[in-house]
């Protein structure tokens, strides 16, 4: 097959890290891509960043959003590539061959959406995790969202049959997706990593996010009534392990999620 188009979407409102995530596309050395960035409405310089990168972004669009995933959607409607990756302001890729390692793992196994690894990193510029996504479990994905969104790539025309990203959830209209689709369709897995991460940004903010996570499960039912009692204790024993030992339980989860032993705040 012709080599696919790669469209990378950026979001971005008042964030100077977004110089680092527009660098980091720039160098990307895939010939078919394509960059869409999508501006809240700045103030204070960050669509002026963009704007010098001049030609190194295809489309550019700035005005008033209804928030995060009615910004991603707007870029995929933007997007005219195969496949489509959110690189958010202030993520990078890992390296500068990402975008065409994907491409050709996509011309040769033809999946419709596939995740790679990530890593993590500190404010202060130091590593706090690693994690490689291995083979894709639904089960595993509905105790713990282990998919990020800046390390998925998917195809365009995939997104438009799910409807995109639901505008309801404010932090976890991401995995509200991931649910809808690991249902029929699992991701395949690239051997590689994809991107690199500040910690951090609205899926930190742990209690609303927990609570999107279990309002998602409730909107995508899955299995049996035993199954969903389980599911049921497992997340809402999440914020218990947290409380009561946060470097004991909350590790052993983390575990139970990334098999290699490598995850975020290790």
């Amino acid at each position: 097959m012709a080599a696919p188009k790669v469209s990378v979407v950026t979001i971005c409102r008042n964030n100077p890290g977004v110089r680092r995530t527009l660098e980091s596309v720039s160098a990307q050395n895939y010939p078919n891509l394509e960059y869409v960035v999508v501006d809240g409405a700045s103030t204070d310089g960050t669509l002026e960043t963009v704007k010098s990168f001049g030609d190194r972004v295809d489309r550019l669009v700035s005005e008033p959003d209804a928030g995060i995933g009615d910004a991603m959607n707007k870029g995929v409607r933007l997007a005219t590539g195969d496949l489509v990756i959110h690189m958010h302001a202030g993520d990078v890729f890992c390296d500068a061959e990402v975008v065409s390692k994907a491409a050709a793992d996509y011309a040769e196994r033809r999946w419709r959406w596939a995740v790679g690894g990530s890593e993590w990193v500190r404010e202060d510029g130091t590593a706090a995790g690693v994690q490689h996504p291995g083979a894709f479990s639904y089960r595993r994905l509905r105790l713990l969202n282990f998919i990020p969104h800046q390390a998925a790539f998917l195809e365009r025309s995939l997104l438009a049959e799910y409807g995109g990203f639901d505008v309801r959830y404010r932090i976890a209209m991401d995995y509200h997706l991931w649910l809808r689709l690991g249902r029929s369709v699992a991701p395949a897995s690239l051997p590689f990593l994809v991107v690199r991460f500040l910690l951090g940004g609205a899926s930190s903010r742990y209690d609303e996010t927990l609570a999107e996570e279990r309002r998602a499960l409730r909107e995508v039912p899955y299995g049996s009534p035993l199954w969903r009692s389980w599911e049921w204790v497992f997340t809402r024993g999440r914020p218990l392990a947290r409380a009561l030992a946060p470097r004991g339980l909350a590790r052993a989860l983390r575990r139970a999620v990334y098999p290699e032993g490598k995850y975020p705040g290790a």
